[in-house]
């Protein structure tokens, strides 16, 4: 539609990255998880960052299942003129996840 019919742009790049977790038990079976890291150092992408927090409640020793919110934001530019590729952006939302531990 409006003119840009067969218009593709793709870029593959490599980041170094780096991250923590912090992990909060209660008795009762709850826990917080809160995990992120960040990346890019201008290697490939100027600037790439991961923040996860997430609820979770463990129904055996085996399974948990954790609720939460994630963001992620990666600002990635190459080239110039018509071949410039820019990558600038923010996702944003929930996320559901089981986990199985032996």
């Amino acid at each position: 539609p409006f003119g840009l019919a067969g218009l593709k742009q793709s870029m593959t790049w490599v980041d170094p990255v780096v991250g923590a977790r912090i992990t909060w038990d209660f008795r009762n079976r709850w826990g917080v998880v809160v995990d992120g890291d960040v990346g890019g150092f201008g290697v490939a992408s100027d600037l790439t960052w991961r923040v996860r927090a997430t609820v979770g409640y463990r129904f055996s020793k085996l399974f948990t299942l954790h609720a939460g919110w994630i963001l992620i934001d990666t600002d990635y530019t190459d080239g110039v003129g018509p071949s410039r590729f820019v990558w600038d952006v923010l996702q944003s939302g929930p996320v559901l996840a089981a986990s199985f531990s032996f």
